[in-house]
């Protein structure tokens, strides 16, 4: 964080790209806007009295004001609490579905994968060991056991189900995806069909 104000660290980049300071200013108010950062009410505060969530948002704002085609972000919930992880995860799938914004995002973190990636591709020792749709790599748990990754936790809890008796769908990936596999099972057990 450079200036004085969020909007105005916001519209630092755009600023460097040779914009004036009015159209700067605009994407900026956008790119908060975006983020859910409205600029009428987090624009004239510092940039050090933002939460740790929202230091981040505001960065991914700065970024975005430049209106790239491609962001890349290296572990955007890393070290924040369960409700700032939720929110930025939030708003990188919203930004993904509504923008033309290709994503890259490196983490260790099954459930943001699970959350937020079509296609997964895993690297190990700079080599790259699996490549293809999110949900194909996760199915191959041998692989990941190798590699030492886990699955995200609603597909352990699927999982466990299915070895208890349930017979929950496997390959759940989030939690709508897990509530109705497990009121399919319910229901298929209810009819006594198990």
């Amino acid at each position: 964080m450079f200036e004085e104000t969020v909007l105005a660290d916001v519209a630092f980049g755009p600023r460097n790209l040779g914009l004036s300071d009015e159209e700067a200013r605009e994407r900026a108010r956008r790119a908060l806007e975006l983020v859910g950062l409205p600029p009428d009410r987090f624009g004239s505060r510092s940039p050090f009295e933002l939460s740790g969530g929202e230091m981040r948002r505001a960065a991914i704002a700065g970024v975005l004001a430049m209106e790239p085609r491609m962001l890349i972000l290296d572990e955007p919930a890393a070290g924040l609490d369960p409700r700032g992880r939720r929110d930025i995860l939030e708003h990188i799938r919203r930004l993904h579905r509504d923008g033309a914004l290709t994503i890259v995002l490196i983490t260790h973190s099954m459930d943001a994968v699970a959350q937020l990636c079509e296609r997964l591709l895993v690297l190990d020792r700079g080599r790259l060991v699996a490549d293809g749709p999110t949900r194909a790599v996760f199915a191959d748990l041998s692989r990941l056991t190798a590699l030492g990754l886990g699955l995200p936790q609603v597909t352990l809890l699927a999982r466990r189900l299915g070895e208890r008796g349930l017979p929950v769908r496997p390959d759940v990936l989030t939690i709508d995806e897990a509530r109705v596999a497990i009121l399919e099972a319910l229901a298929v057990r209810d009819r006594g069909v198990l």
